[in-house]
C-alpha cells in the first residue's frame, strides 16, 4: 500500500476529497473522461450534416453556474460571483448580431477555431442526451460590445445546429448593459451556488 493509500483509510477524508487534495480525479470518474475523450475525438472535424443526432439541453440549475466557464471551482465562482449569476433566454441571431467580432463564428467555424476536442465534447454530451450549462455574456473591457466569458464552444455548436433560442448567464452587475443591447426573457434571478 503506498503512503497516501494509508493516509486515505486513517483519515475522514473522502475519497473524493482525497483525490481532489492531490490535484487528481477519483478513478471511477477518470475512467469516464478518458472514455469521453477517446469518444469525442470520433466527432472531430466532422461535418454538421454527419453529426449524431442530439437534441440542445441547457443544465439552468443555479448550483452548476461555476460549469459556464472551464475550471473554475465552486469556491471560486462563489468567491467571484456571490449572487450568483441571472439566467436569461436570448435569439441566437440577436446574440450573434451584438457579439464583438472577436467571438463571431459561422456555423462551420465549429472545427478550427478553439479547440476541436472541446466542441466535440459539447456534442457527445449532448449526443449522450445530458445537459450543459448555458455561456456566460460578459461585457467587454474597455469597448462596451457584448463578449462570451464562458462557452464559446457550447454557443458554435448550438448555433451550428441553427438552434433559434438559447440561454445565457449574466453577470448581475452587468445586466443594465447588456438588457440594453439585447432583448433578453429572464427566466431566473440568480442564486448562491
Amino acid at each position: 500500500m503506498c503512503p497516501n493509500e494509508k493516509d486515505l483509510q486513517n483519515s475522514t477524508i473522502t475519497e473524493e476529497g482525497f483525490y481532489k487534495s492531490i490535484g487528481r480525479f477519483p478513478p471511477a470518474e477518470q475512467k469516464e473522461r478518458n472514455r469521453q475523450s477517446r469518444e469525442a475525438k470520433k466527432l472531430i472535424k466532422l461535418p454538421i450534416a454527419d453529426w449524431p443526432e442530439f437534441e440542445v439541453k441547457w443544465d439552468v440549475h443555479p448550483n452548476k453556474q461555476n460549469l459556464a466557464f472551464d475550471g473554475v471551482s465552486v469556491e471560486e465562482f462563489v468567491d467571484d460571483f456571490p449572487d450568483g449569476l441571472i439566467l436569461a433566454e436570448v435569439s441566437l441571431d440577436e446574440l450573434d448580431n451584438e457579439l464583438c467580432s472577436f467571438n463571431k463564428r459561422t456555423p462551420e467555424e465549429v472545427w478550427g477555431v478553439g479547440s476541436n476536442q472541446k466542441a466535440a465534447e459539447v456534442i457527445l454530451n449532448w449526443a449522450e442526451g445530458k445537459k450543459i450549462t448555458p455561456p456566460m455574456i460578459r461585457k467587454t473591457n474597455g469597448t462596451n460590445e457584448i463578449c462570451i466569458g464562458g462557452g464559446n464552444h457550447r454557443l458554435a455548436v448550438a448555433r451550428a445546429k441553427r438552434e433559434s433560442k438559447m440561454f445565457i448567464l449574466i453577470d448581475p452587475l452587468e445586466l443594465d448593459f447588456i438588457s440594453s443591447r439585447l432583448s433578453l426573457r429572464l427566466v431566473l434571478a440568480s442564486h448562491s451556488a
